[in-house]
C-alpha cells in the first residue's frame, strides 16, 4: 500500500519542525525523522490505528507520538496522511 501525504500534512510536519527547532535542530531532526517513519509503517499496517470520538469523519484514524497525532485515513490502495497536529489541539476542528 502507498503512503499519500496531503499538503496540509506537509505543512504540519514543516510547521513541527519549526516549533521543535527553537530549542533543537538536532531534537527537531528526530521528531520529524519519528513522524515520517510511523507515517511509512501504514503501509504494512494500515489498521494500527483508532478513531477518536472528536473526529467529524468516520473513516479517520489516529496514532500518536509523544504529544503528536498523525490523522489518516485507509483508502483502497493508499494511506493518506490527513494532518499531524499537537495532542493539545481540538479535534473537532480537523
Amino acid at each position: 500500500m502507498r503512503i499519500e501525504i496531503s499538503p496540509r500534512a506537509r505543512d504540519d510536519l514543516i510547521g513541527i519542525w519549526e516549533f521543535v527547532a527553537r530549542e533543537s535542530e538536532e531534537s527537531a531532526d528526530r521528531v520529524f525523522d519519528q513522524l515520517v517513519s510511523l507515517a511509512e509503517s501504514f503501509a504494512l499496517f494500515p489498521d494500527r490505528g483508532h478513531h477518536h470520538p472528536s473526529l467529524r469523519a468516520p473513516d479517520l484514524r489516529v496514532v500518536s507520538l509523544r504529544e503528536w497525532l498523525i490523522v489518516y485515513r485507509v483508502r483502497p490502495m493508499a494511506v493518506q496522511i490527513v494532518r499531524v497536529v499537537s495532542g493539545r489541539q481540538d479535534l473537532r476542528s480537523l
